[in-house]
C-alpha cells in the first residue's frame, strides 16, 4: 500500500485507495464491540449470536469482506464448537477431564456404579443449552436430546460404543465445525452418513455380544487411539471461563491473509457462484453431525431402556396398580378394605377371595377409622403381593426381577404408603368412615429404578397418584351399592313401605356402575393405544430403524400425554374441577343413603335424599352432554390440530380437550379403534328412557323446522306449512314450468323450503333488479353445489372490492378489438358442424328427423372451448367435454341434497367438472409458454396470459429503474396466476356461456324453422352484407350491419331467455321491501321471466315478433331487459354472446335449410339448468345450393 500511496494524484484515487481497510476497519470495530459488551456478560452465546448477526448484514457481506468476517466467525466460535462436539460425545479431551472419578476400562459390562452414575448426570448439567441465534430450533432440539441420551448412556450403560468416546474417534467423525462452500458441505454430509452407517454397525455387535464380554465394540480394529492423559477438572473449566473474544487479538496467519488481501484491493477467490447464502451456512455445517450423533445416541438410549431396563415391564406394573388394571389385585383389594365379617349367609363364603385369616379392614362397619397402621400393612401388602404373583406368568410376563412368592421385596417398591402431605382439614375427612375421602390418606406407592427417571418423573407419578385415588373412591362406593342390592334382592318386595328404598337402589347400582366401567373402559382404549404405539417403537428398534423411532423426550411426552388424556376421562383435569366435584357430591349421597338405611326403616329421610340425589344426577348429566356436544362440535378441528396416538410420524398423543365423552371420543386419535360406543352419557340415556327420548326429540326437531320456516315466511306468499325437513325436495328435482309461472303470478316476493335451505322468489321487476342491484345485502350463490364444482375460491364468489377489481382484470378480454380475434377460430367450428349436421341428417339417418338440442350443446361447447383455450385443447378432449358437461348441468338443480352422495347427479357432475379443471390448467401451461415465446393471441385465455406478462414485464422494469412510457403501462396491471386459478376462471366463461347459448341455439333454430319468413329476412341481410358471396369470412364490421338478425337473436333471448332466475344468498337481514326482510343465510332468487314477458312494456308478449327490436319501443325498456342481469355481477359476455349467436345463424341461413317436426311438446318448456323444448328440438337440415 506504500508504494500505492506514492501514486495518489486525486483526493478521488487516494480515497479509493483506503476504501478497502476502512471497510475492514469499521467491520473490525463493530465486532469488537460486541465483544466487549459479551465479556462483561460472561455470555459467549449472546457474542456469538451478534457476531453472526453482524457476518449476515448486508454491508459486511461484500464480496471482498466474506472471506474475512467468515474467517473471524470461525475462529471466535471455536470453543463454543469444541464444547458442542464435547456435549454429544465426538470430543474426548474435556470428557475425560469432565468425569475424573470415572474409569471406563475398569468397569463391568453392564455394571453401573450409582454414585458414578450420579456425577455423569450432575455433570451433564453444565452443558452448554443456551445456544447462539443461529442455531435452528430444530437443531437444538436434536442436540439436547443427544446432549441427555448420552449422559443416560454414560450412566447406565458405560460399555457402549457412544459411550466410549476415545475409541469412537475410530470412526472419524466429521469435524464439527463452519463450512463456507458448497463442496464442503456436501462432504460434510457424505462423511456424517457413513460415521452414522459405521457406528450403527459397532452398536449391532456391541448389543449381540458386547454386554458379555470385555471385548472392544470394534472388533476388526487391533489398535485403538492412545488414551488421554487424565486432565484435571478445575484446569478444563477455567480454560471454558476465557471469554471468547479474546480469540479477536490472536495471531491467526489464514485471517491475517484474508484481511491483507481485503484491505490491498486483492479479490479472494474463495467467495463463487459456488457459496451457500450466509443464512443458510449454520444449519448446512451442523446439522449432518448433530443429527446423526442425535439419532445414534436416540436409538441406543431407548434399546437401553426397553431391552436393559424393561420400561414396558414398569409400564404394566403402573397400569395394573395404580390404574387398577390388574383384576386380581383390585378384588383383593376390594375384599380386603370393604369386606364385613362373615354373617350367616351361605353364598356369601363362596365370594370371598382366597386369603385366608384376612378378615379384612371392614371400612363402613367397623367402629374405630383408620385403623392401626400394623393393620394396614397385614391386610393390604398380603393381598398385593398374591395377586402380583397371580398375575407375574401372564399379565406380567417378563419380570426383570423374577420374583417369587417368598420375595418379600416387589419391583418398584411396590407397596402401600400412607400420605404425608395432606392437610390438617383432609386428614379430618379421612376420619369420617362414611365420607368419601375416608380412603383418601392411603396410596399405592412405587418408585422407578433411576436408568427409568427420564420417563417415569415425579411428576407422571404424580398423576398416576391422582386417577388412583379416583378409582379407589368410586371402588368403594362400587362395593356399597353391591352390598345394597345384594340385599335388595335377599328382601325382595315383600314390604311396600320399602319399595323407594329398593328403587333408590336400584337407580343408584346403575349409576355407579356406569361411572365405574367408563372409567375402566377410557383408561383401556386410551392405554391400549399407547401400547400399540409402544409396539411400533419397540419393532423398529429390533429392526435397527435408525431415525425412524422417537428420543428420551418424546417418549416422556408420549407418556405424559397418554396420562393427560386419561385425567381428561376421568374429570380431573383442572377446568373439571367444578364437574368432578359434582360427581363427589353423588357418591357422597350414595354412602349417606347406605348409612341411612342401616338405621331407619323410615321413608321419609330416604325420600329426601333421593330427591336431592336425583336432583344432582340431572344436573351432572346435563353439565356433561353439553361438554360432549361441545368436545363434538371442535372433534374435526381437534383432530386436524393435534397429533395421532398411533401416527408413525407425528409421535404423539393428542392434546387433551378436557370434555367429558365416551371412550371413543376421548380416544379418537388412537390409531385401529373400531368399537363405538355411547360412553357414559349413552348409557345413562339408554337406562332411563330410549325410546322416549327418540320420539321426543324427533317431534321436538319438527316443530322446530316448522316454526323456523313460518318464522322466516312472514307476510309473503308460500305455503302454509312445510313437509319436515325436505319440504318440496320431491318436485325440485324435476321442476316444470307451470309450477315457476304459477310461483311468479302468486305475489311480487314468495317463498318455499327445501331442507335447510329458505328461498324467496323475487318475481316482479322492481324486486328483481332490486336484488340485482344490492351488492351490500346479498351475493351470487348459483345454486349449492356450484361451490363444489366451480370451488369456493372461485372469482365468481368473490364479494364487494375484491369482485370489482378481478373484473376490472377481465373486462379487456371482451372489447371489440379481442372480439375480433376470436371470430376466425369460431367460424371454423361452425364450418365442421354444419358439416356434421347434414352428415347426421342425410348419411346416417336418411332424412329423418333428429332430436338436436344435444348436438346444439356439443356445438356451443366447442365454440366456447375454441375461444376459450383456442387450440391447446385437442378435438376429442372438446368432444369429452361437450359429452361429460352435461352431467356438470344435471347437477345444478335448484335445490340439491346438503352433501354429495355417490353415484348421484351430483357426484357425476362433480368428478366432470374435476375433468375440465384439468383439461384448462393443462391449457394454461401451454398458453404461458407460447405467450412468453412471442406467439400470438387467438383465444381468451391467450389474452389473459399476454396481459399478466406484460404487467410483470413492466413492474420488472420500474423495480429495476428503467424509465417506461406512460404509453407502456399495462391498462390494468394483474399478477402472474397459477395455472388451476387461470383454469377455474376460464371454467366460469363455460359455466356461464355453456347452457345459456346451448338454449338460445336450440330455441333460434326452431323459431326460425317455424317461421320461414324470418329466416328468408335473416338470410338476404347476410347476402347483403357479405357482397352477394357467401363465403366470405366474418368481421366485427359485418356483424354490425345486421340489425335485422340482431333483432331476431335479442327477441329470441327475450322470448326465451336461457336463465328464468338467477341465484343469490343473504349475507345479512336484506330488507327486500317495506314489510319484509328476508332473513340472512336465506337463497334470493330474482326472476328474469316475468320482466322479459310484461305486457305493459312488449305488448303480446307471448308473441315471436323481431321488428319490436326495430321499429318498436323494445329498446327503450333497458330496465326490463334482464337477460344478462344488472348490477355489478352483470354478464360479462354478453356482447359476445349476442354476436355469436348472430355469426352462427347467420352463417346457417346461407350454407343450410332445416325443416322442424313440430311435436306437441315442441312449445313446452324443460326446465333443465336454462329452458329448451321439451322433445328437444327434432331437426332435418340440408345443404342449400
Amino acid at each position: 500500500m506504500s508504494a500505492s500511496l506514492l501514486s495518489v494524484q486525486t483526493i478521488l484515487e487516494l480515497q479509493t485507495l483506503l476504501d478497502p481497510p476502512r471497510i475492514v476497519l469499521e467491520s473490525i470495530s463493530s465486532v469488537l464491540f460486541v465483544a466487549d459488551q459479551a465479556y462483561e456478560l460472561g455470555n459467549d452465546s449472546i457474542l456469538l449470536s451478534q457476531l453472526y448477526k453482524i457476518v449476515q448484514d448486508p454491508e459486511n457481506s461484500a464480496p471482498q469482506l466474506r472471506p474475512v468476517m467468515s474467517e473471524l466467525l470461525a475462529h471466535v466460535s471455536r470453543p463454543w464448537l469444541e464444547a458442542v462436539e464435547t456435549s454429544i460425545g465426538l470430543r474426548e479431551e474435556l470428557m475425560l477431564g469432565a468425569f475424573p472419578s470415572m474409569n471406563i476400562q475398569s468397569q463391568q459390562p453392564n455394571k453401573c456404579n450409582p454414585a458414578i452414575a450420579a456425577e455423569v448426570i450432575e455433570a451433564g448439567e453444565n452443558v452448554p443449552r443456551k445456544m447462539p441465534v443461529f442455531v435452528s430450533t430444530e437443531l437444538t432440539g436434536a442436540f439436547l436430546e443427544a446432549v441427555d441420551s448420552l449422559q443416560l448412556l454414560r450412566a447406565y450403560e458405560p460399555q457402549h460404543p457412544l459411550a466410549q468416546v476415545q475409541k469412537l474417534t475410530f470412526y472419524k467423525p466429521p469435524p464439527f465445525k463452519w463450512h463456507f462452500s458448497w463442496q464442503d458441505i456436501e462432504r460434510v454430509k457424505t462423511e456424517a452418513l457413513d460415521y452414522e452407517a459405521d457406528v450403527l454397525q459397532a452398536i449391532k455387535r456391541f448389543q449381540i455380544s458386547g454386554r458379555t464380554s470385555h471385548q472392544t465394540f470394534d472388533s476388526q480394529s487391533e489398535v485403538l487411539p492412545e488414551s488421554h492423559e487424565d486432565v484435571e477438572l478445575s484446569d478444563l473449566l477455567l480454560d471454558i471461563e476465557v471469554p471468547v473474544s479474546s480469540l479477536l487479538t490472536g495471531s491467526q496467519s489464514h485471517l491475517a491473509t484474508n484481511v491483507t488481501q481485503t484491505v490491498s484491493g486483492i479479490s479472494s477467490t474463495s467467495l463463487s457462484s459456488t457459496t451457500p447464502p450466509m443464512s443458510l451456512v449454520p444449519t448446512l455445517s451442523f446439522s449432518p453431525i448433530i443429527n446423526a450423533q442425535s439419532r445414534l445416541l436416540s436409538y441406543s438410549t431407548l434399546h437401553m431402556i426397553f431391552h436393559v431396563h424393561c420400561l414396558r415391564f414398569h409400564l404394566r406394573l403402573l397400569r395394573s396398580y395404580l390404574l387398577f388394571g390388574n383384576g386380581p389385585f383390585l378384588v383383593h383389594i376390594s375384599h380386603a378394605l370393604f369386606n364385613p365379617p362373615v354373617t350367616s349367609v351361605g353364598h356369601r363364603e363362596e365370594e370371598i377371595p382366597s386369603n385366608e385369616g384376612t378378615e379384612g379392614l371392614r371400612l363402613g362397619v367397623r367402629e374405630a377409622w383408620p385403623p392401626r397402621s400394623s393393620e394396614l400393612r397385614t391386610a393390604l401388602m398380603e393381598c398385593l403381593t398374591e395377586s402380583y404373583h397371580l398375575s407375574a406368568e401372564t399379565k406380567l410376563a417378563g419380570d426383570p426381577h423374577k420374583a417369587r412368592a417368598d420375595n418379600a421385596e416387589l419391583p418398584g417398591e411396590l407397596s402401600f404408603a400412607v400420605r404425608s402431605d395432606m392437610s390438617e382439614q383432609e386428614l379430618g375427612e379421612c376420619m369420617n368412615a362414611d365420607g368419601l375421602e375416608a380412603l383418601d390418606f392411603l396410596k399405592v406407592h412405587y418408585r422407578p429404578p433411576n436408568s427409568l427417571d427420564a420417563i417415569i418423573t415425579d411428576i407422571v407419578l404424580e398423576k398416576y397418584d391422582r386417577v388412583s385415588q379416583l378409582l379407589m373412591r368410586v371402588a368403594r362406593v362400587g362395593w356399597v351399592v353391591k352390598e345394597m342390592l345384594r340385599e335388595h334382592r335377599d328382601s325382595g318386595l315383600a314390604n311396600p313401605k320399602s319399595r323407594l328404598t329398593q328403587r333408590y337402589k336400584i337407580e343408584v347400582h346403575h349409576f355407579v356402575t356406569t361411572v365405574f366401567a367408563y372409567f375402566g373402559d377410557s383408561i383401556e382404549v386410551l392405554w391400549a393405544a399407547f401400547e400399540t404405539r409402544l409396539d411400533e417403537i419397540e419393532a423398529s428398534i429390533n429392526s435397527y430403524e435408525v431415525g425412524q423411532h422417537i428420543g428420551v423426550h418424546r417418549l416422556k411426552t408420549l407418556h405424559e400425554e397418554v396420562l393427560d388424556r386419561i385425567l381428561a376421562s376421568c374429570l380431573l383435569r383442572k377446568r373439571q374441577e367444578l364437574v368432578m366435584n359434582l360427581l363427589g357430591e353423588i357418591l357422597g349421597l350414595v354412602l349417606q343413603f347406605s348409612c341411612t338405611v342401616r338405621r331407619t326403616k323410615g321413608d321419609e329421610e330416604v325420600r329426601e335424599l333421593y330427591e336431592t340425589w336425583k336432583t344432582k344426577v340431572r344436573v351432572f348429566i346435563t353439565v356433561c352432554r353439553g361438554l360432549q356436544d361441545q368436545a363434538s362440535v371442535r372433534g374435526e378441528e381437534d383432530v386436524l390440530k393435534s397429533e395421532k396416538l398411533g401416527d408413525k410420524k407425528g409421535n404423539g398423543i393428542g392434546s387433551s380437550n378436557g370434555s367429558w365423552a365416551s371412550p371413543v371420543a376421548d380416544a379418537q386419535y388412537s390409531q385401529g379403534l373400531e368399537n363405538n360406543t355411547g360412553g357414559f352419557i349413552g348409557q345413562i340415556y339408554d337406562g332411563l328412557s330410549g325410546y322416549s327420548l327418540f320420539v321426543t326429540s324427533f317431534l321436538l326437531l319438527v316443530a322446530y323446522d316448522q316454526f323456523k320456516y313460518i318464522w322466516n315466511k312472514g307476510s309473503i306468499v308460500g305455503p302454509a306449512w312445510k313437509m319436515p325437513f325436505i319440504g318440496p325436495f320431491l318436485s325440485s328435482v324435476n321442476p316444470k314450468m307451470d309450477e315457476y309461472k304459477a310461483k311468479w303470478a302468486s305475489g311480487d316476493l314468495s317463498c318455499v323450503s327445501v331442507f335447510h335451505k329458505f328461498v324467496v322468489i323475487a318475481s316482479s321487476r322492481d324486486m328483481a333488479r332490486k336484488v340485482f342491484n344490492s351488492p351490500a345485502f346479498v351475493k351470487p350463490c348459483v345454486v349449492d353445489v356450484a361451490y363444489k364444482l366451480l370451488r369456493p375460491t372461485n372469482w365468481v364468489f368473490l364479494d364487494g372490492r375484491a369482485h370489482v377489481d378481478y373484473r376490472k382484470g377481465l373486462n379487456g378480454l371482451f372489447t371489440r378489438q379481442a372480439l375480433e380475434t376470436y371470430l376466425p377460430g369460431q367460424e371454423d367450428v361452425y364450418d365442421k358442424y354444419f358439416a356434421k349436421f347434414l352428415d347426421i341428417s342425410q348419411k346416417a339417418n336418411n332424412g329423418k328427423p333428429v332430436p338436436y338440442m344435444p348436438i346444439f350443446r356439443e356445438l356451443m361447447c366447442a365454440v366456447s372451448c375454441r375461444t376459450f383455450v383456442g387450440h391447446y385443447m385437442s378435438d376429442a378432449a372438446v368432444k369429452k367435454v361437450a359429452d361429460d358437461y352435461y352431467k356438470i348441468t344435471a347437477a345444478l338443480e335448484l335445490v340439491n341434497f346438503p352433501i354429495i352422495i355417490p353415484f348421484t347427479r351430483t357426484y357425476y357432475g362433480k368428478k366432470a367438472a374435476d375433468m375440465v379443471l384439468h383439461e384448462f390448467s393443462i391449457c394454461a401451461a401451454k398458453s404461458k409458454a407460447r405467450m412468453a415465446a412471442g406467439g400470438e393471441v387467438t383465444c381468451i385465455m391467450d389474452g389473459w396470459v399476454k396481459s399478466m406478462l406484460d404487467s410483470e414485464d413492466y413492474r420488472q422494469k420500474i423495480a429495476k429503474g428503467v424509465k417506461v412510457d406512460d404509453s407502456e403501462k399495462p391498462a390494468m396491471l394483474l399478477r402472474i396466476f397459477s395455472d388451476f386459478e387461470i383454469a377455474m376462471t376460464i371454467f366460469t366463461f363455460l359455466f356461464a356461456s355453456q347452457d345459456a347459448t346451448s338454449s338460445a341455439a336450440t330455441w333460434l333454430f326452431q323459431i326460425m324453422a317455424d317461421r320461414p319468413e324470418i329466416l328468408d329476412r335473416v338470410r338476404e341481410e347476410n347476402l347483403a352484407v357479405r357482397d352477394g358471396d357467401r363465403d366470405q369470412r366474418l368481421s366485427i364490421d359485418i356483424l354490425e350491419k345486421m340489425p335485422y338478425t340482431r333483432a331476431v337473436v335479442k327477441e329470441t333471448l327475450r322470448y326465451r331467455p336461457p336463465v328464468i332466475m338467477v341465484p343469490y344468498v343473504a349475507k345479512k337481514p336484506f330488507p327486500v321491501s317495506d314489510t319484509y326482510t328476508a332473513p340472512k343465510g336465506s337463497m334470493v332468487i330474482p326472476s328474469v321471466w316475468p320482466a322479459l314477458h310484461d305486457p305493459e312494456v312488449y305488448p303480446a308478449p307471448d308473441t315471436f315478433n323481431p321488428e319490436r327490436w326495430i321499429s318498436g319501443d323494445a329498446e327503450k325498456a333497458v330496465k326490463n331487459w334482464l337477460v344478462f342481469g344488472t348490477g355489478p355481477h352483470y354478464c360479462l359476455g354478453q356482447t359476445y354472446a349476442q354476436l355469436n349467436l348472430m355469426a352462427m345463424i347467420g352463417k346457417a341461413s346461407l350454407h343450410l335449410d332445416w325443416k322442424h317436426h313440430v311435436t306437441p311438446l315442441s312449445e313446452d318448456i324443460k326446465v333443465f339448468a336454462t329452458i329448451f323444448p321439451m322433445d328437444d328440438c327434432p331437426l332435418v337440415f340440408s345443404k342449400r345450393d
